[in-house]
């Protein structure tokens, strides 16, 4: 269900409300299909852009205000079928717009009309991710980090297994 709404979202046209919406029922379809379960079996999970992502696509993009999204959030967090873990480590992936959007070109699925379309749009998402990594912005997370994502994949990986396996440690 979370995939259909997500690809629902990036074939449609709709207004920030709506988005916000249908992209907080994909998070939740998510957490209770995916996320929850492990959760309950104590494995670790490690999602790709979660709530940080609607921050950025809805109310930075499309200017759905930051109190609807806190309000959208707060139900959210309260209709999680498990507790929230006691790690919530959010990843934020920063890379210049030459690295994207060579990246952009090399995927094999097609472009959506989410994806940037010029550099001064992707600056503004950048921007507004690189925000979420400020302390005190992303409230749902108990901790953030900046990654340089400009490396190879094996690069990256290594800096967030670094960061989680350090706050894993700092946990005990």
């Amino acid at each position: 269900m979370a995939e259909k709404l997500r690809s629902f979202v990036f074939e449609n046209q709709m207004d920030a409300l709506t988005e916000a919406y249908l992209m907080f029922a994909a998070r939740h379809d998510h957490w209770q299909q995916v996320i929850d379960p492990h959760l309950m079996r104590e494995v670790n999970v490690i999602s790709d852009r979660f709530i940080g992502s609607t921050l950025v696509y809805q109310c930075r993009d499309k200017g759905l205000p930051d109190k609807v999204f806190r309000d959208l959030l707060a139900h959210f967090m309260l209709k999680v079928p498990h507790q929230r873990p006691p790690v919530f480590i959010q990843f934020v992936l920063d890379v210049d717009y030459e690295t994207a959007t060579a990246r952009m070109n090399a995927r094999a699925e097609a472009k959506n009309r989410l994806d940037f379309k010029t550099e001064e749009s992707f600056n503004a998402r950048r921007l507004a991710y690189v925000e979420l990594a400020q302390p005190g912005v992303s409230s749902w997370a108990s901790k953030t980090f900046l990654i340089n994502a400009a490396g190879t994949e094996k690069q990256v990986m290594n800096q967030i297994i670094d960061h989680w396996n350090e706050e894993l440690e700092n946990e005990d």
